[in-house]
């Protein structure tokens, strides 16, 4: 077993053993409010690309997690993260947890920016949240992709590349 097998099995008990008393199903109160830097920073993006010529394009970060149970593939996955990262060892036994339900809803607020910016600025954005199946037959684990849902991903960004430069080439500051 390689050293990173090692460490997602060590990463999966962990997980396993948090207990329920431990676990936050909430979104942090002040997730909102840093929204507002995240579509600052994605809108720099995009005028920094323009102004260089090239043509920017904005991609949704796709999860298997869902605001429900995902029975089939929850023994692979690790559905969840530690509210205060000093904690990701499992040394704590009160640490409180992010269960999967609050870390889904949590990067479903970051691509909803990502698709605001999109329709706003009249950027590209492939939206891979959207377009690839919350299933095990797509995803390993919580984020990594199997062979299928690789070969998903780059046909969809394939197809999108290619419509994005059939069309004439921005101008800069546009």
């Amino acid at each position: 077993v390689s050293k990173y097998g090692e460490e997602w099995v060590r990463k999966k008990k962990l997980w396993k053993s948090i207990p329920e008393k431990n676990m936050v199903y909430e979104v942090p109160a002040d997730l909102y409010e840093g929204m507002a830097c995240h579509r600052s920073n994605l809108e720099e993006f995009v005028k920094v690309v323009r102004e260089r010529g090239a043509i920017p394009v904005l991609l949704t970060q796709p999860i298997i997690w869902k605001p429900t149970a995902l029975a089939e593939a929850e023994n692979d996955l690790i559905c969840s993260c530690p509210l205060d990262a000093r904690n990701a060892d499992g040394s704590k036994p009160d640490a409180k947890w992010y269960h999967y339900t609050a870390l889904n809803a949590m990067l479903e607020a970051y691509n909803e920016e990502m698709r605001i910016v999109s329709s706003n600025m009249n950027v590209p954005c492939i939206d891979l949240a959207a377009n690839v199946p919350k299933t095990a037959e797509m995803f390993y684990d919580d984020v990594h992709f199997t062979l299928k849902g690789n070969a998903l991903v780059a046909s969809l960004v394939w197809r999108e590349l290619r419509n994005v430069f059939a069309q004439k080439s921005p101008t800069p500051g546009r």
